[in-house]
């Protein structure tokens, strides 16, 4: 357990810029936003009948933050990725790890489960941290926009609980969902190195032009490869199903939304996923100890 603890905590040390510095100055900057809005010319605003309430816009600010955090975990995990199977390559530290009693794999099976742990864990808690300081914007407006006013501590904390819940579910499911493009890259990454990341891509859209020419009998060119690629990283859960709870005025509910995200998920797919990143690092760990010396 210790070697285990050692490796990810390497992982930390190594990438702790992305998910860690990169997130604290996007919340600074966000903190100086609601400043400078908040000291700015006095708001005007006229309320309508049927508008939303405080607890409403509070609500829609917590999943603005799932949304955007959730979003900013997957892009940072695919580059973590890209790079973290052949970042020991660049110092020579892989000598140094080749000659401790740790394997190719278990090595590789440390930077996925960094990736898989303290990195979304990380994210996780800027998360808590934008809406702590969501519900502080509205009880500053609430100050120059007295129609809306804030929703009261209880409420907040009720609204909290609800969107975090169900955030840390959808994090969850996301980080599964998306896995396989995770070991994809670090895959590519074992063996190209820093052209990971635009063969990740270049692959792909090349297999699906083939497909087009080879299969191509008249009328619109069509890839089942494609199909299934743009069906498979679409997403599993979004704005459509979210949206109506929200504008019904019934509330978030925590519930409803993890019960709606399990069911609209393809398990089996799921679990193929999975066994491809499983495999993707095997033949990654298996590469580095047949092929890389130094």
């Amino acid at each position: 357990m210790k070697s285990w603890y050692a490796l990810v905590q390497r992982e930390f040390l190594e990438h702790r810029g992305a998910f860690v510095f990169a997130p604290a100055a996007l919340v600074a900057a966000l903190i100086a936003a609601i400043a400078l809005a908040f000291v700015s010319a006095p708001i005007t605003v006229v309320r309508g009948a049927g508008g939303p309430t405080a607890a409403t816009i509070y609500e829609g600010l917590c999943l603005i933050g799932v949304a955007g955090w959730s979003a900013y975990m997957l892009i940072g995990l695919y580059f973590y990725f890209g790079d973290s199977f052949s970042a020991d390559r660049k110092n020579n530290a892989l000598l140094f790890w080749k000659s401790m009693p740790q394997s190719d794999l278990k090595i590789l099976g440390s930077k996925l489960l960094a990736g898989a742990t303290i990195f979304p864990l990380l994210i996780l808690g800027w998360l808590i941290v934008t809406t702590a300081v969501g519900y502080l914007a509205t009880v500053l407006f609430a100050v120059r926009i007295p129609e809306f006013g804030a929703p009261d501590p209880l409420t907040a904390i009720a609204i909290w609980f609800q969107v975090i819940t169900a955030g840390i579910v959808y994090f969850a499911l996301s980080l599964l969902w998306y896995a396989p493009i995770f070991g994809w890259v670090g895959g590519l990454s074992t063996v190209f190195r820093g052209w990971s990341i635009p063969l990740s891509f270049a692959i792909p859209a090349a297999a699906v032009a083939a497909e087009m020419v080879l299969t191509f009998s008249g009328g619109e060119p069509r890839s089942a490869f494609g199909e299934f690629l743009s069906w498979r990283f679409s997403g599993f859960y979004g704005e459509d199903q979210v949206a109506p709870m929200l504008l019904s005025g019934g509330g978030v509910s925590a519930a409803r939304m993890i019960s709606e995200m399990v069911a609209a998920i393809d398990w089996p797919w799921l679990a193929g996923g999975l066994a491809f990143t499983a495999a993707a690092t095997w033949a990654a760990s298996e590469y580095r100890r047949r092929r890389i010396e130094a």
